[in-house]
């Protein structure tokens, strides 16, 4: 039988439902989500060096995007490891700030290397700020999964327009 509280502590985290808790480490909380995490930090990181080591065909955008993806797996392992809401905040909120640069690079896909859109970037990085303020403030987890479900359903959309 796996120990109620292990390494970690208690959790703290307001989301406890993906597997038993401890039941493979003492050191993990949720073992098998944390080790497939390193599938979003693994190759994100191999994507990042080849889209940097050749800068000079690839725009910034997409690395940009192979590092936010990153941020995410780090995050989530953080989270998945530990339980702890600090770790919560860590896995969700970089989904919510990495969404925003997939947004970004799926709205400017046929904009020319070097032309930015200021105004949606400051609306991106404004939705961003008030989703963290508010889900930081209120914790609840409805809030997170609103905010990244509409980023989502933006990135479906604009998805079927660049295919």
């Amino acid at each position: 039988m796996a120990p109620t509280v292990g390494y970690w502590g208690k959790p703290t985290s307001t989301l406890d439902w993906c597997e038993t808790n401890y039941e493979v480490s003492f050191y993990i909380a949720e073992f098998w989500n944390t080790i497939s995490n390193l599938m979003m930090i693994i190759p994100p990181i191999i994507a990042a060096r080849h889209s940097w080591k050749d800068s000079n065909n690839t725009e910034h955008r997409v690395t940009l995007s192979y590092l936010a993806l990153l941020c995410v797996g780090i995050g989530s392992w953080c989270f998945h490891m530990t339980l702890r809401y600090e770790m919560q905040l860590l896995d969700e909120l970089p989904m919510i700030w990495g969404s925003i640069v997939f947004v970004y690079a799926l709205v400017e896909a046929y904009t020319p290397p070097g032309v930015h859109h200021p105004k949606l970037i400051l609306g991106l990085a404004l939705y961003c700020f008030f989703v963290t303020v508010i889900y930081v403030t209120m914790k609840n987890p409805i809030i997170h999964q609103i905010a990244y479900g509409f980023l989502v359903l933006i990135l479906l959309y604009k998805a079927t327009q660049v295919a």
